[in-house]
């Protein structure tokens, strides 16, 4: 989101007339991180964005995407 503010992304996106629901991590959602990712994914011309008003996912953040953690996420 910086770097849009500061004109150095060039972002060339074509037009795509989709939806997207968006569940933040935990750790985002601490730190804030939300508002930035809302504005980057509101750059894209025509995609509907939606953020899932939502709790914990249980995926201990980068632990349950981990390959050898498959099992126990």
């Amino acid at each position: 989101a910086r770097e849009s503010d500061a004109k150095r992304l060039n972002l060339n996106f074509n037009s795509t007339p989709k939806s997207m629901l968006v569940h933040g991590h935990c750790h985002q959602k601490a730190f804030g991180a939300m508002k930035a990712m809302r504005k980057v994914l509101g750059l894209v011309p025509e995609l509907q964005v939606e953020f899932i008003e939502s709790s914990c996912c249980g995926m201990a953040g980068a632990f349950g995407m981990e390959a050898e953690h498959y099992d126990a996420s």
